[in-house]
């Protein structure tokens, strides 16, 4: 999860970078009160403790072998980047032996053991809790036994090394994030057993090229190395490193599930069937290499930061299905040159062209009420932009850096542009040439 989160501030910090204004207020982010815990120092692991009502430890610091007895479930601990409670947080750990007994490994209980590369785990263990081996990033390999019937949120986040998981019949639950960041992984088997897949549960695994689903499991499947629900309804992960350049998607399916195919840099075109309705949250966010997309008209919601930093995207038509475009919807599509926006969009989000810097032409459909804050600010090159006279609402920094504007054809007359409610630093639309009536 650390490195998770680094990502995530790191793309802050490189937004802020691009745009100047201030993380907190300036446009409505705001950033989580954690700190990273880089200046952490390593626990002293004491030579032996407690470590759940029945459970206890001892410890070899000759040889940084951990070894846990007893009877039932391990301590679980908060997850605190400043204050963790866990009496091996970032500890110079190298090997744990769980004897039989213990029932549970608790939540954060190894977090951060950087050095740990080696863990027995009894057959007795049922359960490994949220965040059990989050940043065990010395790991390269986990026998999980088939006694263990759920395997927790975060349980092996960013574990980078880790390259082989055998995920046992026994298996019923993998949490949301369970291996999120394993970049090593390069393959994944989901049993019969498994009943629940959280959300991004495999996301961030640069190297995953395929995922298999045993054929008897009854509420999941795969087809080609894809995994979606049993019914192929849902898309749920296109594995990053496979090697096609090209995809069609089922066309079973209605839903691509937030970060089905984020990073997927490898594909440079994708072929969404009719049957798609709804695209979700980072679904082609970072697909560098995407060039040609086409939308149908069967899909109502775009959302946010579905299609951000896809910059081999040239031109993007959106159909009158669509009803809303998410906030950061094509953020950062540096290649994008021509956008057509359908009739039935009502709504266009905020940040939703951002920065778009080869974006040219802009056509709005005659439906749509309002454009969010930064919905093409600082696409540098925009030149002219066809408004419906629908429009009530063009919110502040909705042009904001789109220096070159020179002309705006507005569906209506002069008297309904005085009445759009156009918001702060816009100047560069309103300076520029107005033309009336004019598609």
């Amino acid at each position: 999860m650390k490195n998770f989160l680094k990502r995530t501030v790191a793309v802050m910090i490189v937004f802020m970078c691009i745009t100047s204004i201030p993380l907190n207020g300036g446009i409505g982010l705001e950033l989580p009160d954690f700190d990273l815990g880089i200046k952490a120092s390593a626990v002293t692991v004491e030579p032996s403790g407690m470590c759940g009502d029945n459970v206890s430890y001892i410890y070899n610091s000759s040889n940084g072998e951990l070894v846990i007895s007893g009877t039932g479930a391990m301590d679980d601990y908060d997850y605190h980047f400043n204050s963790h409670n866990s009496p091996f947080y970032k500890s110079d750990i190298k090997s744990v032996v769980i004897e039989d007994g213990v029932t549970k490994i608790g939540d954060y209980v190894f977090y951060d053991c950087t050095k740990l590369t080696s863990v027995t785990i009894p057959d007795s263990v049922i359960a490994i809790g949220e965040g059990g081996f989050n940043y065990c990033e010395g790991l390269t390999n986990v026998t999980i036994p088939d006694s263990v019937t759920s395997i927790g949120d975060y349980a092996f986040t960013d574990c980078i090394n880790l390259t082989n998981v055998t995920i046992p019949d026994s298996v019923i639950t993998i949490g949301e994030g369970a291996f999120i960041g394993c970049e090593s992984f390069t393959s994944v088997t989901i049993p019969y057993s498994v009943t629940t897949i959280g959300d991004s549960a495999f996301d961030y695994c640069e190297n995953l090229a395929s995922i298999t689903v045993d054929k008897a499991n009854s509420n999941y499947s795969s087809e080609d190395g894809v995994l979606f629900d049993k019914n192929k309804k849902t898309l749920i992960q296109y594995p990053r490193a496979n090697t096609r350049t090209s995809y069609t998607i089922p066309d079973s399916v209605t839903l691509i599930v937030d970060n089905a195919f984020y990073g997927c840099e490898n594909l440079t075109s994708v072929t969404i069937p009719d049957s798609v309705i709804t695209i979700g949250k980072d679904a082609f966010g970072s697909c560098s290499s995407l060039t040609s997309i086409t939308i149908p008209n069967s899909v109502t919601t775009i959302g946010e930061n579905a299609f951000a930093g896809c910059n081999g995207l040239i031109s993007v038509t959106i159909p009158d299905s669509v009803t809303t475009v998410g906030d950061y919807a094509f953020y950062y599509c540096t290649g994008l040159t021509s956008v057509t926006i359908g009739n039935g969009v009502t709504s266009i989000g905020d940040n939703a062209f951002m920065s778009c810097k080869s974006l040219t032409d802009v056509t709005l459909g005659d439906s749509v009420i309002t454009l969010g804050e930064h919905a093409f600010a600082w696409s540098t090159y925009l030149e002219s932009i066809i408004i419906p006279e629908s429009m009530t609402t063009i919110k502040d920094y909705a042009f904001h850096g789109c220096d070159y504007i020179s002309d705006v054809y507005f569906i209506g007359t002069e008297n309904q542009w005085k009445d759009i409610n156009i918001g702060i630093y816009n100047e560069n639309l309103t300076g520029a040439s107005i033309h009336y009536n004019n598609p």
